[in-house]
């Protein structure tokens, strides 16, 4: 939780808080961890955890229910008479020093249960008798939700939920789940406070792999969060820099102020979206051929070479195209949040590789039945080594797994995915991950395959269309950088350091060892009761019966 916690108190700077920050500090962190926290203008209390009174389980431990009793140390801080009390992974986003003025203990903003609150944000006031009552009856209470909220609900609860003036306004307490419900309409042009709850988090979301992902996550507020983040890396000089480190920055901040307008709102069409360096000439004859296809909007071209001026935008019949000159040269530019894109999909794609419109326009119709997935049609594979480092594998060579080939990786040589992807990838996408990529020029696309199958736990779909699909990428005149010698070998190590490092050790990835097809018709054979392979080599025993039976006694068995 520290970075959330720097986050936190850096939000609370920003939003220019008149009042003390305090942080209080279990044993378990860091000497190092402290400092930061010092730096960023915050007061560190180391404190001792109080007994956990349940039992111990993998999702309690998970979701740090233990550590959460230690709240109670709040009414032993006899030294200040009212504190505002805030779980670390919340993000002011406006001052909130009027709560020390309008509230008394306790205080809180309800919760999404009837006559309940929430304890993620609480006006209360020092006591030692409060703190000594709590403390001898809090391990004999039951609590609803097994940790600190449910006992602070049976200890103030009939206190909070008849006093009116006791119930803080839920703009202080933004859950994003919210979205789902009336509350939002009231609180959503005028949040004070965010609150991260639920497991998938801005600094977790691209590994949780939670069911609930989308209802806990937003692009505007998870980049609000990185922002917070991201300056308090700056302020302890633990900014991370590269090369091209100033790029991520240049084009999130402009995304930022646009995403607060964006929307998808077209469904039945998607965007081209040709990456290319300056191949002008096979680069029109694509235009030509996306045209083509019915269920093109846009095409979009990210032209990467920062030197070479691409040509003016133009149409191809009916169909716009438009050049997106990049000011950086990076392969992470692939991913760029596209300004004006209105489809809720995108195809992206390289300049070097060709289907039939009609297979385009099919895979596009499966990406609509799997819309977290990345549909394409080039599947890779990946195995973990004995040396405990991950290869990277055109096709598996191993034996079958039960019965089936696999893969787990989708090329972005054509892929269709949620134009929702990019700005997650480019903007909220820990910055280590472009900072590789930037530095060896290489699996941009595995780290998006890894976002998106970390995040939603929807594996990548493979589609085989009417004719087989054109790739001159792989020929060595063309210069891609596939066609290069190592180029497996650094695919390889890319791949140990972002599951080993970036995914602490947990391989995200996913097999699937099913591929769409258009259907023609089911083929099958005609045989009678002697022929065919039901009778081959058969080994069946003979049935006996002292009453065989008779057409009349078969009926429908």
């Amino acid at each position: 939780m520290l970075p959330a916690t720097r986050a936190w108190v850096q939000s609370l700077k920003m939003t220019n808080t008149s009042f003390p920050i305090l942080i209080l500090v279990l044993p378990q962190l860091s000497l190092e961890g402290k400092e930061d926290l010092k730096k960023l203008g915050a007061t560190v209390l180391d404190i001792t955890p109080l007994e956990y009174p349940f039992a111990l389980t993998k999702s309690r431990l998970r979701d740090n229910k233990p550590c959460r009793y230690s709240k109670l140390h709040l009414w032993n801080l006899l030294d200040y008479d009212k504190i505002v009390y805030m779980d670390s992974d919340m993000l002011v986003m406006q001052n909130i020093d009027n709560l020390f003025y309008e509230f008394n203990e306790l205080s809180a903003c309800a919760d999404l249960y009837p006559d309940t609150f929430n304890s993620g944000i609480m006006v209360l006031q020092p006591n030692e008798t409060t703190f000594y009552n709590m403390r001898t009856v809090y391990k004999n209470v039951s609590s609803y939700n097994v940790g600190d909220q449910g006992f602070l609900n049976w200890f103030f609860g009939n206190e909070w939920s008849q006093n009116k003036d006791r119930h803080i306004p839920l703009k202080y307490n933004v859950l994003l789940k919210y979205r789902d419900t009336i509350m939002w309409g009231h609180v959503k042009d005028d949040i004070k406070v965010l609150h991260f709850t639920g497991e998938t988090k801005p600094w977790n979301f691209y590994y949780s792999g939670h069911k609930d992902w989308e209802k806990n996550s937003e692009m505007r507020s998870y980049y609000a969060w990185v922002r917070m983040e991201r300056k308090s890396r700056e302020i302890l000089g633990k900014a991370l820099t590269w090369e091209l480190s100033d790029r991520v920055t240049d084009l999130c901040e402009q995304e930022y102020e646009r995403s607060s307008t964006m929307r998808f709102r077209i469904q039945n069409k998607f965007s081209v979206v040709i990456s290319t360096y300056d191949r002008q000439e096979l680069l029109e004859r694509l235009l030509v051929h996306y045209s083509r296809c019915r269920k093109v909007h846009k095409i979009y071209v990210v032209w990467h070479n920062p030197r070479v001026e691409p040509p003016s935008d133009f149409r191809v019949g009916s169909v716009p195209v438009i050049f997106l000159w990049q000011k950086y040269d990076s392969l992470n530019n692939r991913f760029n949040p596209i300004p004006g894109l209105e489809t809720q999909s995108v195809l992206i794609c390289d300049d070097d590789v060709y289907l039939e419109p009609e297979d385009v326009d099919f895979t596009f119709e499966v990406w609509r039945s799997h819309p977290n997935s990345l549909v394409g049609a080039f599947p890779r594979f990946h195995r973990r080594m004995k040396t405990g480092e991950w290869e990277y594998l055109v096709a598996e060579p191993m034996k079958k797994f039960q019965g089936f080939r696999r893969y787990s990786i989708m090329l972005t040589k054509f892929i269709f995915m949620k134009s929702d992807f990019l700005f997650w990838y480019s903007c909220i996408l820990p910055e280590k991950f472009h900072k590789y990529i930037d530095e060896h020029m290489n699996c941009e696309d595995i780290a998006m395959q890894m976002m998106i199958t970390g995040m939603t736990k929807a594996p990548p779909l493979a589609v085989s269309g009417k004719a087989i699909p054109e790739d001159y990428g792989t020929d060595k005149s063309s210069g891609g950088i596939s066609t290069k010698s190592g180029h497996k070998e650094e695919r390889n190590k890319c791949l140990t350091y972002f599951i080993n490092d970036l995914f602490h050790g947990k391989d995200p990835l996913i097999y699937n060892s099913v591929i769409q097809t258009r259907f023609v018709k089911i083929p099958f054979a005609k045989r009678s009761w002697n022929e065919g392979s039901l009778w081959k080599n058969s080994t069946a025993p003979k049935i006996a019966s002292k009453n065989p039976p008779t057409r009349g006694n078969l009926g429908n068995k």
